[in-house]
């Protein structure tokens, strides 16, 4: 939900997997809040409800669920005890929340002994998570991703489908193709998919690109593969930000192949093809987090008459945060135009100060530290 505010705040709390804290302490997590009028970060320090499990696995999936300030945590990798250098995917399903002060992770009930929210049918990690409507109820549909579990390693096509109030995961229509590592987004209450990669050669050196883009239709369940044109010097890459902007198109940013992409997409409903924006990234970026969010309001100090005066402006901006370079920035961008997708990057903010200590990673440097927790956590936005 698109809240208005006196003015317009970007918050993210990353929730960092327990064994990289210390075992004598009971953990605290940091919000750190951008002020679009003051230009710079601060940090909020939130204690976590103790009595629920404290972190959330690694490359879980997340979506924030529509109109509150909860998010769905599905799937996840967890590091194995006794060997920190092997993982085993999860099926774990937790709702978050985040309020002023505190973060409270609901997941398993210790008096009743049961799990709040029900376990998936299928373990899996680096997958997507998605909210549709259906039948005036929320739908939580959790697609493809990749299982590792005894050594063995697999890529998977299984989705699965929560409606709200519901007690149990229920299969849906499987993907045409296994898939993880990919892109999406929702529109017109569809789900859109492309890229990703559908495994590995035999000796595991290379990955397996996709190229087909899938359609969720609610109504059938079904997954349609749809063809869009893809000029030549376009190249879509694994993990991109998709933003729809209206019904009929989205803004794709970065995305990777052998390294980072800095290129900005359009993709046209209407045209059925991605158009090549004439603006460019600042900085290379793939998994990177970000929003569109419209009417923001916005101040600025001009100068008339020799006074100091505050004008107030309402933007359509979209946010850009974080990535898998090791440049910890955030990108603000205005978008001029609605219907030819024009966008000013407004400013742009390194919050490598901000970050303090929160998150040392086995005496790793601080940026490095903070480079892993992008890529492979949920990071949760306000």
């Amino acid at each position: 939900m698109i809240q208005q505010q006196e003015y317009e705040l970007f918050s993210f709390t990353p929730i960092l997997q327990s064994i990289s804290l210390d075992n004598n302490d009971l953990p605290t997590y940091s919000t750190y809040t951008y002020d679009l009028y003051e230009k710079k970060f601060r940090r909020i320090s939130k204690f976590v409800n103790f009595d629920q499990l404290n972190y959330v696995p690694l490359y879980a999936g997340l979506t924030r669920i529509s109109n509150t300030n909860d998010f769905l945590i599905t799937g996840g990798a967890v590091l194995l005890e006794d060997n920190q250098d092997q993982y085993f995917s999860t099926n774990f399903c937790m709702k978050i929340t985040i309020n002023q002060d505190s973060v409270s992770i609901s997941s398993f009930d210790s008096i009743q002994q049961k799990q709040i929210l029900p376990l998936l049918k299928y373990a899996r990690h680096n997958h997507k998570i998605f909210e549709l409507k259906l039948n005036d109820k929320r739908a939580f549909i959790v697609v493809g991703g990749q299982c590792v579990n005894d050594n063995q390693f697999s890529v998977l096509n299984s989705c699965e489908m929560l409606i709200e109030g519901s007690e149990e995961w229920v299969e849906i229509a499987p993907l045409q193709k296994n898939r993880t590592g990919f892109s999406g987004f929702v529109q017109n209450n569809k789900i859109y998919i492309f890229c990703g990669i559908s495994g590995f050669t035999q000796n595991k050196q290379e990955v397996i690109p996709l190229t087909i883009i899938e359609v969720y239709n609610p109504d059938t369940n079904q997954w349609e593969q749809i063809k869009y044109k893809c000029p030549l010097g376009i190249s879509i890459g694994l993990d991109c930000l998709c933003l729809p902007i209206n019904d009929t198109k989205v803004l794709i940013f970065g995305g990777s192949k052998e390294q980072s992409g800095d290129q900005i997409l359009i993709m046209d409903q209407d045209k059925k093809a991605f158009i090549k924006h004439s603006q460019k990234l600042s900085t290379p970026r793939a998994k990177c987090y970000g929003r569109f969010s419209k009417n923001i309001l916005t101040k600025k100090i001009v100068r008339e008459n020799n006074q100091e005066i505050i004008q107030e402006e309402q933007k359509n901006l979209i946010i850009i945060l974080g990535g898998s370079s090791f440049l910890l920035d955030l990108e603000v961008y205005q978008l001029l135009d609605e219907d030819n997708l024009q966008i000013k990057l407004l400013q742009k903010y390194d919050f490598g100060d901000v970050l303090d200590k929160d998150y040392e990673i086995y005496e790793l440097p601080n940026k490095t530290s903070w480079n892993f927790v992008f890529q492979s956590l949920p990071i949760l936005t306000e």
